[in-house]
């Protein structure tokens, strides 16, 4: 156990301090897509915690059914199914902020597009104008 001491509660306004999430991602997807189904693995969710709370972090998946632990010394771990749903999701929560970021620069893009077809279109009367002006005097 380390030293530091674990806020179990946190009010709703403090929710977007938690990075517990965002370090637990790309060690559960490594998980996913480079050990599942066959083989145990053991450091890989510590590497991503170095001294915050890996043991806690390893004890509490298993807990929870998101991993297997296998052994003590060293503690080696591979994803249940359970685990594996929430790789899943993780990687579908990647994949959606992509996608809102692609339909934000594509929204962008658009309104532009448009703007510029809009005084093109004006340009174009504008000249039409003139020139039916120009040849109705000469």
């Amino acid at each position: 156990m380390t030293n530091k001491k674990i806020k179990l509660f946190y009010r709703g306004d403090e929710i977007h301090n938690i990075k517990l999430m965002k370090k637990l991602k790309n060690p559960i997807i490594n998980l996913f897509l480079n050990t599942y189904p066959l083989f145990y693995s053991h450091g890989i969710i510590e590497h991503y915690f170095e001294d915050d709370f890996k043991e806690e972090v390893v004890t509490q998946l298993g807990l929870d059914g998101f991993i297997k632990i296998k052994g003590s010394k060293p503690r080696r771990y591979r994803l249940t199914p359970k685990g594996m749903d929430l790789a899943i999701s993780l990687i579908n929560l990647e994949h959606n902020k992509n996608i809102s970021e692609n339909n934000r620069i594509m929204k962008k893009l658009t309104s532009k597009i448009f703007l510029l077809t809009f005084f093109l279109a004006i340009i174009g009367i504008t000249s039409l104008i003139v020139t039916l002006i120009i040849q109705a005097m000469g």
